[in-house]
């Protein structure tokens, strides 16, 4: 019994989906994986985390007045493939300053550069979510970015300062889910839930890949240095069964009596992968 088991197992793998997850709650106090241009501007900080006992932070710093500063942090994205499935984005961020034409953040969703390269004048492509990239009126926007130029895709009904605002306690939930086809949905909890998020706009955009780096940006000036945290930034992946686009299937986590099907490990502990290597 258990050998025809395996045998109808094998036949049905090509047709069953892997779910993967890629997480960074930063609850191990670790940054290495992450690129920073300039150097040494961010770090995981236990002052008012977002959730658990750590968050990343930008860092609080002396510098020169009278200058916009530009800082980026970048991680390697996963080698997924956007045309055989969703991939959905996570964070949670905080602002402790009122947004303004030299006081805004990004978080760049895909980039085909990483930290160094996220900067208009370095014409990155690739898609981005923001407030007062293109203008002053504090709107949450995601964003096609070609060459540089920020084309806002969703305009949300989300002015940042009113309704999120910049206290301690004043954090947004954001997902944004792209689809096979290329549609993106945005969802935000302007009281910084994963439960409690409202879709804020649609849009169909198949400009860019799903490749190259997830990233944060801050511009700001000296006086509001270490004003920008986020957390809990988390990337999903859910291929759809290749005998209907309609469907997801998902592979189950668990193991099936001699028989340990394949899961992505954690990126803090990429030694426990469940299945062995080849090499």
């Amino acid at each position: 019994m258990k050998k025809s088991f395996y045998a109808l197992l094998f036949l049905l793998l090509p047709f069953i989906s892997i779910s993967q997850t890629i997480s960074y709650d930063f609850e191990d106090g670790n940054i290495e994986g992450w690129s920073q241009y300039p150097a040494d501007m961010w770090e995981v900080s236990d002052k008012n985390p977002l959730n658990g006992l750590l968050s990343l932070k930008h860092k609080v710093a002396s510098l020169p007045s009278g200058v916009t500063y530009v800082d980026r942090i970048s991680a390697q994205l996963p080698n997924w493939d956007a045309n055989e499935g969703s991939i959905t984005w996570r964070f949670l961020l905080r602002h402790n300053q009122n947004p303004s034409l030299s006081n805004h953040w990004a978080v760049f969703l895909a980039s085909n550069q990483d930290a160094e390269g996220m900067i208009a004048s370095a014409s990155p492509n690739g898609y981005a979510i923001g407030v007062n990239l293109t203008g002053l009126d504090d709107i949450l926007r995601f964003f096609r970015v070609n060459d540089g130029v920020f084309t806002p895709i969703i305009e949300t009904d989300i002015n940042w300062e009113e309704q999120v605002g910049a206290t301690l306690s004043s954090v947004a939930a954001v997902e944004v889910e792209r689809k096979i086809d290329g549609t993106f949905t945005l969802k935000v909890s302007t009281s910084g839930s994963f439960l409690t998020m409202e879709v804020k706009g649609t849009a169909v955009d198949v400009e860019h890949p799903f490749a190259g780096f997830l990233g944060v940006y801050y511009s700001y000036t000296s006086s509001y240095t270490g004003r920008l945290t986020v957390d809990d930034i988390s990337l999903r992946y859910k291929p759809f069964n290749p005998n209907d686009h309609d469907v997801i299937v998902e592979q189950p986590e668990e193991q099936i009596e001699d028989c340990l099907l394949y899961t992505s490990p954690s990126p803090r502990d990429r030694t426990r992968s469940r299945m062995p290597s080849s090499a």
